[in-house]
């Protein structure tokens, strides 16, 4: 099974949605990405009906090509970001709305639903 592993520091949202992309470009039929850190951050408590467990939290998502999202990176400077960018894409996607912004230090993805 084809696998990689990237850890680009506040950079590893964006590479490892570029990594997806070129798996994709190269005839993956779908891409896993999952997004881990150490400590649960607040908001998942406003995010889910349930405590998140101590000590750490996950998000994964399944990318394949003719989805219903799509995003849109741009290169800009943006002020760090009070979430972490995989728990503002969770955000958004609970939230139902048809478009949303997910901001990293250097880079803006505008999603939106298909």
């Amino acid at each position: 099974v084809p696998h990689s592993s990237v850890a680009a520091g506040e950079e590893t949202f964006s590479a490892a949605l570029f990594e997806a992309a070129a798996a994709l470009g190269t005839g993956a039929g779908s891409v896993l990405a999952v997004f881990y850190e150490n400590d649960p951050p607040p908001v998942l408590g406003r995010c889910f009906l349930i405590s998140p467990p101590p000590g750490h939290w996950a998000v994964a998502l399944m990318i394949s090509p003719g989805g219903e999202l799509c995003a849109e990176p741009s290169a800009a400077a943006w002020a760090a970001a009070s979430q972490e960018p995989a728990l503002q894409l969770l955000s958004g996607l609970a939230s139902g709305v048809q478009g949303f912004e997910v901001r990293e230090p250097r880079r803006l993805w505008r999603w939106s639903r298909t």
